[in-house]
């Protein structure tokens, strides 16, 4: 229902979202209302210059002040303007602080709170407009008390009677003055006071039967005395004429319509009447029905002002109360210090029935101390409940055994009158308070409405105390739900984030059942991920999934599932045999889809909250994303592991001098990466055999076992299982049985107690599988994981790929090798007088280079250069070559480009570079006369210097076409004589040593000579 009469409203908020959805809801109701919003510093400066308006709504932080300056400026102005507080900032101290300064209201700012500002409104003006009347009423009483200060001192129809009565009678002279109060009934009333004759004579005259006939008298009336409507034979009249009265006259005590009594003044006679006595008279009866009024007034004021007042503190001591429990037990000690009862009860509306929550009385009863804790009641069980519950009225059964509402209670038979108020806020019914007592029509319809009132503060205080209380719930739910959270996700591994997660679930729920399964979309399989009961974790399920069952569904749909009752849900199965409690089924998804689903069970029908509901689905959502992340990590972890084997593996393989080293590398390595105690490399040949393909498996290498099966072999035919697996080019499992029997004999010979053996084919990135590594553990070992069979394919894939690049260079360098001794058996065929020229002179030179301690790739530099010294020939004219004699300039010239000519050969050669460097330097000299280039000391290449030594030695001893061949001493002479000028003396020394020990045979060369150096 709308409000249509005027109002003024000051709204004070600087959110304007929050402002107008604060006057949308006014405004909805209060249609005639007048919504100023006050949003800045300068809005509230401007408003401030106008009238105060009929009520102040305000937030309580504001960027320019707060709700506290807001409340003290207007209540400085008028203390009794209402001024509620609308805020979701202020703290519990805070608001007690405001209302200790006047605040009237106070509402908890949420977007569910604003619907419920206007009827917050209507009772905050209810209760002004009680708090101004009351101040009204005292500020008319105390100015009546100063006009009339005379005659109406007293606070009671008879002291005010009495007060005025002294005050008129001297002025008047009349013989006596009496004022009548009527009763609630013409017929009903008595005298208050007399004056100027015994009261019990003017008592007695104006008797009640006499009212009918004075009350006709609407205005200052003279009678004779006695009146026609007096018998005259009264003693009391005959008392009044022996005493002279002669006349009468009555005045009407009324204000406005309501008449309060009547005045009577006894004259001697009509002609002391006088006109302006009477008009005196009736100033003064006008004066004191006014007062007398007053006085009545005063005297319901009094009572209004108790009640409001209690009605206040009531309200105040309420709306301070954040227990709803706390709410309704100190609202029924209230009560009963304001109405009178028996006992009194309040029932609240909780999952489709009533309960008793808060009683008083019942102790009469001698009830078991739990009757009233266990007190439910249907609601359309008791008649009284149903009719308030459909009127939202207060029902008042006046006498229990005459309404046929009344449904007796046996344990509290004693009742007679049943009074019940609804609970109400808003529309919405939250319970029902009840009075009861002992006598019949105990309640009046003063106590009905009061008790009304009453109500209305409870329910409000109720509601927000419930509200204050749901929200705290919460607010410490999610908190700790927020904990549990940050516990769930902060595990890497999935089965520590599945047991943290049931741990968390079973902690924040009290229940005893909970399991999470892992879903498989692919496969549509769900396999047990964690489980809680009895107390503890789990690894197994205590029902374990069905193929249509409940958990499936939720999985395969994606929908949460909630079973308040066992057996009201298709999903029953008979395995639950009797047991009826309440299950949620929640799947955990992520943007991919789900992952699982967390089953928890509760022993009791509807055993959840909403919020016990909320802080499972934002567990599980956690929980989804913690699994997420978990495989992630797993996978990235396995992708490092992979990378560190990869690299583990290449650098252990690049240590391999040959074929035969990588091998046992490769299977050395792989033994330990997946921690195998045995492995073995087998190589596969194919032999084309009738009536089909065969296969000869060569175990190339080993390790963990005897050395001796090493080159053993074992034909198989193409459909042997170890055949078709390698074929598969994929890792795999294979028990030992299944191995070829020769080869499965000849590995439990050596590893008797042989479990299990894992397998990938050596397949490279070109071309088809070359072999099998196989590793294998006893059955003291645990089985192989899908882990060590990644490992195991990923070693296979490098070892393949560098048996495959060092057969290749083996081949490569074999072929290498032999264009090479080719080549330089052309040299010594073309310019040779000696055979096997260059291979002697190479022999030498490595002995020397031995002697010296040279590396091993300077001693193969040093081989080659030997062999390929005198390449360059190649490019000089054999006239040149085999010319007798001297050289003339131009010819010696040209023969002296034959280093370089060499050099430049081979550096087009990318693996003889730097034999390249030692041919063009093997006919430098050390004191630098030497050529092409003139270099001298260690600008010269060592290995060019123990070439230059040997080749020396090599012409000396030789005959050439152009000198003859001298003895060997004499050629050692001549080298030991140069030795530091023309060769690197430590050269010269080696090369004695070496020869000493293995002097060169004489060579007498078979060929015409030719020229040489």
């Amino acid at each position: 229902m709308r409000d249509n009469r005027p109002l003024r409203i000051w709204l004070i908020d600087d959110k304007p979202d929050d402002r107008r959805l604060a006057r949308r809801a006014i405004e909805r109701y209060f249609t005639h209302a007048e919504v100023q919003e006050i949003g800045t510093l300068d809005d509230w400066q401007r408003a401030l210059t106008s009238p105060l308006p009929n009520l102040v709504i305000t937030d309580h932080r504001l960027h320019w002040g707060d709700g506290l300056q807001v409340l003290q400026t207007i209540k400085s102005r008028d203390p009794l303007c209402p001024v509620i507080m609308f805020t979701n900032t202020a703290t519990e101290q805070i608001v007690l602080d405001a209302f200790r300064q006047g605040l009237d209201d106070y509402l908890l700012k949420a977007p569910q709170h604003f619907p419920l500002i206007p009827i917050t409104l209507v009772n905050t003006l209810k209760r002004a407009r009680q708090q101004r009347a009351i101040h009204q009423a005292e500020a008319r009483l105390r100015l009546l008390h100063e006009i009339n200060r005379h005659i109406l001192r007293a606070q009671t129809p008879q002291e005010v009677a009495s007060a005025a009565l002294p005050l008129l009678h001297p002025f008047l002279q009349s013989l006596f003055l009496v004022v009548v109060r009527l009763g609630r009934q013409p017929d009903n009333g008595h005298v208050l006071a007399a004056y100027g004759a015994p009261e019990n004579e003017l008592n007695a005259c104006f008797q009640q039967s006499h009212f009918p006939h004075l009350l006709e008298t609407i205005r200052p009336r003279t009678h004779p005395f006695p009146p026609p409507f007096m018998p005259a034979d009264l003693p009391c009249i005959q008392r009044l004429v022996e005493r002279g009265t002669g006349a009468v006259t009555v005045i009407p005590l009324q204000v406005e319509e309501h008449l309060l009594g009547l005045m009577a003044i006894g004259w001697r006679s009509r002609s002391e009447a006088r006109g302006t006595l009477i008009e005196v008279a009736a100033q003064v009866a006008n004066q004191l029905a006014i007062a007398l009024h007053t006085t009545h007034l005063l005297e319901e004021e009094r009572r209004a002002r108790h009640i409001a007042e209690a009605l206040q503190r009531i309200n105040l001591t309420l709306s301070r109360l954040l227990d709803p429990q706390e709410v309704l037990e100190v609202f029924l000690d209230e009560v009963a210090f304001l109405i009178p009862y028996t006992s009194a009860n309040v029932w609240l509306l909780e999952e489709g029935q009533w309960r008793m929550k808060a009683f008083r009385g019942y102790e009469r009863y001698n009830l078991a101390p739990d009757w009233a804790a266990k007190m439910k009641v249907g609601l359309e069980e008791w008649p009284t409940f149903r009719t308030i519950r459909r009127t939202l009225n207060p029902l008042l059964v006046a006498d229990t055994q005459r309404d046929p509402l009344w449904v007796p209670v046996p344990e509290i038979e004693a009742v007679r009158s049943w009074l019940g108020v609804p609970l109400v806020v808003g529309d919405q019914l939250l319970g029902i308070f009840s009075l009861d007592h002992t006598e019949p029509y105990a309640f009046s319809d003063e106590q009905v409405t009061l008790v009304q009132s009453l109500a209305a503060s409870a329910a409000l205080a109720l509601h927000n105390a419930s509200l204050y209380q749901r929200e705290a719930q919460r607010r410490h739910a999610l908190e700790a739900a927020r904990q549990a959270a940050l516990e769930v996700t902060q595990a890497l591994d999935v089965d520590k984030v599945l047991q943290n997660l049931l741990l968390q679930v079973t902690n924040l729920t009290h229940t005893e059942d909970a399991h999470v399964f892992l879903y498989d979309a692919e496969q549509d399989t769900l396999r047990l991920g964690a489980a809680y009961y009895n107390g503890a974790i789990q690894h197994h399920a205590l029902y374990p999934p069905r193929p249509n069952g409940v958990t499936m569904t939720a999985a395969r749909t994606g929908h949460e599932i909630l079973i308040p009752e066992a057996k009201n849900t298709p999903f029953y199965t008979p395995a639950w045999g009797d047991w009826n409690g309440s299950i949620v089924c929640i799947p955990l998804k992520t943007r991919d889809g789900v992952v699982g689903v967390m089953n928890v069970a509760w022993d009791e029908p509807h055993g959840y909250t909403s919020t016990t509901l909320q802080m499972l689905r934002l567990l599980a959502d956690h929980a989804a994303i913690a699994i997420q992340h978990a495989r992630l990590v797993d996978d990235l972890r396995q992708r490092l592991r992979e990378m560190e084997v990869v690299g583990t593996l290449a650098s252990a393989l690049r240590q391999a001098a040959d074929s035969t080293q990588v091998a046992q590398i490769l299977v050395q390595q792989t033994c330990q990466l997946v921690e195998a105690p045995f492995g073995v490399l087998l190589l596969i040949q194919r032999e084309d055999e009738s009536p089909g393909p065969r296969y000869r498996l060569i175990l190339d290498t080993q390790h963990g076992l005897s050395p001796n099966i090493v080159g053993r072999f074992h034909k198989v035919d193409a459909e042997d299982p170890l055949i078709q697996l390698t074929l598969q080019n994929e890792a795999f499992y294979l028990q030992p049985e299944a191995l070829p029997k020769s080869l499965h004999a000849l590995l439990v010979e050596q590893t008797p107690r042989l479990r299990q053996v894992a397998g990938a084919p050596l397949l490279p990135s070109v071309g088809e599988s070359i072999g099998l590594l196989l590793v294998g553990r006893p059955s003291a070992e645990p089985a192989f994981s899908d882990e060590t069979l990644r490992l195991l394919q990923i070693a296979a894939e490098i070892g393949a790929n560098a048996l495959q690049r060092t057969h290749a260079y083996e081949e490569l360098h074999a072929s290498f090798l032999q264009t090479v001794l080719a080549l330089a058996q052309a040299i010594d065929a073309k310019d040779s007088y000696t055979g096997n020229h260059s291979q002697r002179l190479a022999e030498l030179a490595l002995a020397v280079a031995e002697e010296m301690g040279l590396s091993e790739e300077q001693k193969e530099h040093l081989h080659w250069a030997a062999l390929l010294h005198d390449i360059g020939k190649i490019g000089i004219p054999d006239k040149v070559l085999r010319k007798p004699g001297p050289l003339p300039p131009e010819e010696w010239a040209l023969m002296k480009q034959h280093p370089a000519i060499g050099a430049e050969i081979l550096r087009k050669v990318q693996g003889l570079r730097p034999v390249a460097r030692i041919i063009a330097a093997h006919h430098e000299r050390w004191d630098g006369s030497g050529y092409p280039q003139g270099l001298r000391g260690e600008d010269i290449p060592l290995e060019a210097r123990i070439l230059a030594v040997v080749d020396s030695y090599s012409a000396m001893i030789d005959e050439r076409i152009y000198h003859p061949a001298i003895p060997h001493e004499e050629a050692l002479e001549e080298i030991r004589r140069n030795a530091g000028k023309l060769y690197d003396p430590r050269v010269v020394e080696t090369f004695f040593k070496v020869l000493e020990v293995n002097p060169p045979p004489i060579s007498i060369p078979p060929n015409p000579p030719s020229r040489s150096k």
